[in-house]
């Protein structure tokens, strides 16, 4: 210092007496000008020091770190013993290392608020974080705490003051709620309407609550309201499993069983809201008559399975299936080509069985054509049972009781002759049956010729009539005259 002293120290003219001009003079630390010049310089050093250290507290103090940590670092390259900066260095680092754990948890501050390096800040933004997320997990006690701490630091936080209403105002729904419960379970469904009221009013369209309002209206007989809101439900995306079961109770409630009885049976899984017998009476409430019909029948089809299937019991007991074959086999030859006179027995046998006036009619029309009246005289008796058949079997037991000579024969023909006049039913009469017929009739005609406008002889012409439009026309159960 004492050799920049000799360099810096301005020459000045030698006094009278003294060394020539031209010449130096080495001056010692002593010299005043030399402590002069060392005053300037210390007083020069502390004013750079000073300014150094207010620009770095000035703007530490409006959170710039940045730049207070650069005034810092040029007070020590003026004096690096300063422990007032290295203090300072060491705070700041401290704070930037606060800074830093608070960002890697995701909190952050804005450059832009002045406040990225306050750890106040941080702190508070750190803890409304954290009482947001208390909030969005239903925890409110916590939110409600961490809020109550930020807000003794600083008590005019907008966004705290906010939760916080919003935390308040959460606790009347909760306990608005829990007091709704208690109405439901004492059947206060007027008051619970209106507490319901109230809190749709403060949030309009809220899923849950228009549940319970619906099932509140319903319950105290109000189901067209309920029917209000309850519907407005169906066109949100979540669905309560209780929505479609409270709304089908509110249409049968109205009045309305049909769509009742369309929504119980709707369902997102498959499976019916309602059960079967519920679903069942709904849809009596909506057609009563058609229900009431349906009821009856199925009250009456155990009954009537149970008749049929014991009226065929006793049909299989009487006549085995195989009667019923033999028969539908006799029929089928008859058709195709006659009957002959080796199927008599047959025909007799299943006739003597089934104990048909149909078959009957046969077995004797087959006896009479074979010459044996006395045999036919039986089976054609059995036939009058039948009334359709009996105008037939009178005409042949008339003609075959005056081969035998006996009086009744008389009786027979006229009865034949009454009814063709009578135009009563006739039987279904198979072509085969029909043919059988007409020849028996003209055999009767070649034995009878002599006899003139008698009573047998009209009878044969009137059967004959008959024969010849049955085996004309198709069969049928028309009259005929």
């Amino acid at each position: 210092m004492a050799r920049k002293g000799r360099i810096l120290l301005p020459q000045r003219e030698p006094e009278s007496g003294g060394h020539p001009p031209g010449t130096g003079k080495s001056r010692g630390p002593d010299d005043p000008d030399v402590i002069r010049l060392f005053r300037l310089i210390e007083e020069a050093r502390a004013q750079r020091i000073d300014a150094a250290l207010r620009s770095a507290r000035f703007y530490q103090s409006a959170g710039n770190l940045p730049d207070a940590e650069k005034q810092y670092r040029e007070v020590l390259v003026v004096d690096p013993t300063n422990a007032a900066a290295r203090k300072a260095i060491e705070e700041l680092q401290k704070v930037k290392d606060t800074v830093e754990k608070y960002q890697e948890t995701g909190v952050s501050v804005a450059p832009s608020t002045g406040r990225a390096y306050d750890v106040v800040t941080y702190s508070l933004v750190s803890l409304l974080l954290r009482a947001q997320a208390a909030f969005g997990r239903g925890d409110l006690d916590t939110a409600d705490t961490l809020l109550t701490d930020l807000l003794k630091r600083e008590p005019t936080h907008g966004r705290a003051l906010e939760l916080k209403a919003r935390i308040a105002k959460f606790r009347q729904i909760n306990d608005l709620l829990a007091s709704l419960d208690g109405k439901f379970g004492m059947g206060d469904y007027f008051s619970a309407v209106t507490a319901l009221d109230k809190l749709l009013q403060e949030f309009p369209g809220r899923s849950d609550l228009l549940l319970k309002r619906g099932k509140a209206l319903l319950m105290a007989n109000r189901p067209f309201e309920a029917i209000r809101d309850l519907e407005q439900l169906l066109a949100t995306s979540t669905r309560s499993p209780d929505l479609l079961t409270s709304l089908s109770d509110a249409y049968a409630a109205a009045e309305m069983p049909l769509k009742a009885a369309a929504v119980a049976d709707v369902s997102s899984d498959g499976t019916p809201v309602k059960p079967l017998h519920s679903r069942l009476i709904l849809v009596w409430k909506a057609y009563p008559f058609s229900g009431s019909l349906l009821v009856l029948g199925l009250i009456l089809l155990p009954t009537a399975i149970f008749w049929t299937w014991l009226q065929f019991d006793r049909l299989s007991e009487r006549h085995p299936p195989g009667r019923f074959f033999t028969l539908a086999r006799l029929s089928l030859l008859a058709t195709l080509s006659g009957i002959p006179d080796t199927q008599t027995e047959a025909w007799k046998s299943l006739a003597m069985h089934v104990r048909h006036p149909w078959l009957s009619y046969i077995v004797g029309l087959l006896l009479l054509r074979q010459g044996d009246a006395s045999a036919a005289q039986e089976p054609l008796q059995k036939a009058l049972e039948s009334p359709a058949l009996a105008p037939r079997a009178y005409f042949f037991l008339g003609v075959l009781r005056s081969r035998l000579g006996q009086p009744i024969a008389v009786h027979d023909l006229e009865q034949s002759l009454l009814a063709a006049f009578r135009g009563l039913e006739t039987a279904f009469i198979p072509t085969f049956l029909s043919r059988l017929e007409l020849e028996i009739a003209e055999q009767a005609g070649s034995t009878a010729g002599a006899f003139e406008n008698t009573i047998e002889d009209l009878s044969r012409q009137a059967a004959l009539e008959l024969f010849c439009q049955s085996k004309d026309t198709t069969p049928s159960h028309g009259g005929s005259k």
